[in-house]
């Protein structure tokens, strides 16, 4: 198993982070680490609805919901042969009304160190800019720059 952890502190109140990143499909239009996001499920998001994510020199991938907590986050599963990957989104509250987001992407199965080796370097560096992207969407949602 190979993990990669970020997080960043957003000031803004949970309920707008959440705000944020539950509308999956708009997040092409906040962070440059994802080129479509079509929800592929007749219901509303939840644990069993299905996304298809485009992303820039990577495969186009079906994600399953995992978890899905409304105002605390949200994980998603992929599969392909000899890989899992999960990407699990956890939100939690600062003690001054701020916001601290997380996201880990896991891979695991017998060729998790080969897709590791692979794209590890690019879903780094997906994953910070997935955070500043959120963080200055979440700033524009309040009002500030």
């Amino acid at each position: 198993m190979v993990e990669y952890t970020a997080s960043t502190r957003i000031d803004a109140s949970p309920e707008v982070v959440w705000s944020v990143l539950s509308e999956v499909e708009a997040m092409p239009t906040w962070t440059p680490t994802m080129s479509k996001v079509a929800v592929l499920s007749p219901e509303a998001l939840g644990v069993g609805s299905r996304v298809q994510i485009d992303q820039p020199k990577m495969r186009r991938a079906v994600w399953e919901i995992e978890r899905w907590q409304p105002g605390t986050g949200f994980s998603w599963v992929t599969r392909s042969p000899g890989v899992r990957t999960r990407g699990d989104h956890v939100l939690a509250p600062t003690t001054d009304g701020a916001s601290e987001i997380t996201l880990t992407v896991t891979h695991d199965g017998p060729l998790a160190g080969v897709v590791w080796a692979l794209t590890g370097k690019r879903t780094r560096a997906y994953v910070d800019r997935e955070l500043a992207g959120l963080a200055a969407r979440c700033a524009e949602r309040i009002g500030r720059p």
